[in-house]
């Protein structure tokens, strides 16, 4: 509790001008940059309080139209209908008025009220369900070759991992400045926890996320992370092997593609490929790769097959981009301490 007292104290004196600053269009990474060096105070703390104030002017801008959206929901209409009446209603952006509807119905939930359930439509002896759909939509594979729901992974992580991810977010971010890609859908292998995803969007409010997760022990975590740090309004999650959507994304439908894979490259190699040569991810966009090095085969070198692939697969189109201080080369440390398989990262930047 004093931790928290302490923290919205801070938060005062730059509480206003971190406002004026939102309100002139600046991104959240901007407005942390420039806060910290005007108020000579640390990143971390700068970037905490930037959340902070973007949270209270969401929660502040849901108050017009909060007994609207409840109505509306309570009328059995589905949450894309209602983002659409209200967006247009109310001239604001397709995604905050998501973020607005999430917030409604929680809200309403922590009461213990629930909203009408969308109607059915009866078709003959067939009856249709209307849903909300996600973008992109997605088929569901019917069957999957990994049994997705009973299968247990082991779940490793370490520091290796940690700097692995401050790599890429730093492509990422690097992207966003210099070509201004810096919204769309990112398709993604989420750890349970949903760091990389979590940390992304506390940058970058106009990312949303597709996450498939085959093994049915760490769905059922990421689904518990979604629900408990209600991320349910920019992260999708599929129980499903990601190579489903993978072969069905069209050129272009991806912002970013995040393919920790941590196993073997032999296992994974159609994925990748199909993904360079369909193009999924658009121009400046960011792939991350891992996969694991330990394969028993004689002779069989991971970073020098991955790097054919690359080649052969994405032509001249994909640049491979330089990973600091040799963290591509890592083991991963599980939750007891043990550690894992040796692994291997690249990062990738499609050109043209």
């Amino acid at each position: 509790m004093k931790k928290i007292k302490s923290f919205i104290e801070s938060l005062s004196p730059v509480k206003k001008y971190i406002n004026t600053l939102f309100d002139k269009g600046l991104t959240p990474e901007k407005i942390a940059e420039k806060v910290s060096k005007e108020n000579e105070a640390s990143i971390g703390n700068t970037k905490a309080w930037v959340t902070m104030v973007r949270k209270m002017r969401l929660i502040s801008s849901l108050s017009p139209v909060k007994s609207e959206i409840a109505r509306l929901l309570d009328k059995g209409l589905t949450r894309e209908k209602v983002a659409e009446i209200v967006s247009k209603k109310n001239k604001a952006s397709i995604g905050n008025t998501k973020a607005w509807i999430t917030m409604v119905i929680n809200l309403f939930e922590e009461k213990g009220i629930a909203f009408k359930k969308p109607k059915l439509k009866s078709i003959g002896l067939k009856t249709v369900k209307i849903v909300e759909v996600a973008t992109p939509k997605i088929k569901q594979p019917v069957k999957v070759e990994i049994p997705v729901t009973v299968k247990p992974r082991k779940i490793f992580g370490g520091e290796g991992k940690k700097c692995m991810r401050r790599e890429v977010f730093k492509k990422i971010k690097e992207s966003a400045v210099k070509f201004s890609h810096n919204k769309g859908t990112i398709l993604t292998l989420s750890a349970e926890g949903c760091e990389m995803e979590i940390y992304i969007s506390g940058y970058f409010e106009r990312f949303n996320f597709l996450s498939y997760e085959m093994f049915g022990n760490v769905f059922e975590d990421l689904k518990a992370t979604i629900k408990n740090y209600k991320l349910g309004f920019m992260l999708n999650p599929v129980n499903a092997v990601i190579y489903e959507a993978i072969k069905t994304a069209k050129k272009d439908t991806y912002a970013h593609l995040l393919l920790d894979f941590c196993e073997s490259l032999i296992t994974h190699a159609k994925d990748i490929e199909t993904a360079l040569k369909k193009d999924i991810v658009q121009v400046n966009g960011i792939i991350w790769i891992t996969v694991t090095a330990r394969v028993k085969r004689k002779g069989y070198n991971t970073y020098n097959e991955l790097m054919k692939i690359v080649a052969e697969s994405g032509e001249n189109r994909y640049e491979v981009l330089e990973i600091q201080n040799g963290y591509g080369s890592y083991a991963d440390i599980n939750k007891e301490g043990k550690k894992g398989a040796p692994m291997r990262s690249i990062i990738l930047r499609r050109i043209k």
